[in-house]
């Protein structure tokens, strides 16, 4: 989850201007096995129930538009 500096919309599109951050699309991750893919799903559950629980909701997810980025 990033936090958005400016939202702001062009026809019937809306934008979100925000950090950029390094890393791959979930849909090119190589996922070993299924343990593995376990522990990303249950990530990706955990931010998707943060976002709906700020009053978003994710009508476009999937895996190439998730970014899986490592962190220290």
């Amino acid at each position: 989850m990033v936090k958005p500096y400016k939202i702001s919309s062009f026809g019937d599109s809306i934008y979100i201007l925000s950090d950029i951050f390094s890393g791959k699309i979930m849909r090119e991750y190589e996922m070993e096995s299924l343990e593995e893919k376990l522990i990303y799903m249950g990530r990706l559950a955990e931010a998707v129930a943060l976002i709906h629980e700020q009053g978003y909701l994710c009508v476009d997810l999937h895996p190439g538009n998730v970014l899986c980025i490592d962190t220290p």
